[in-house]
């Protein structure tokens, strides 16, 4: 898998991998989403990476810690 490193003060990086979406936060917890890819590659061009997962991923798609 190949994670992205992206600029928040929340999330480290983010990957995807077979219709799932990774989510390693700073605190060292990982998230993964059942969500399509069109959501991660917008998420890389967002301007605000944290925005955009409060309002695009967070309560939108089904998540589990792993």
């Amino acid at each position: 898998m190949n994670w992205q490193d992206i600029k928040s003060s929340a999330i480290h990086s983010i990957a995807y991998e077979v219709d799932s979406l990774y989510v390693l936060f700073k605190d060292g917890s990982e998230w993964v989403y059942n969500a399509p890819y069109k959501v991660f590659k917008d998420w890389l061009k967002a301007e605000s990476k944290g925005r955009f997962f409060n309002m695009n991923v967070r309560g939108k798609f089904d998540g589990v810690e792993v």
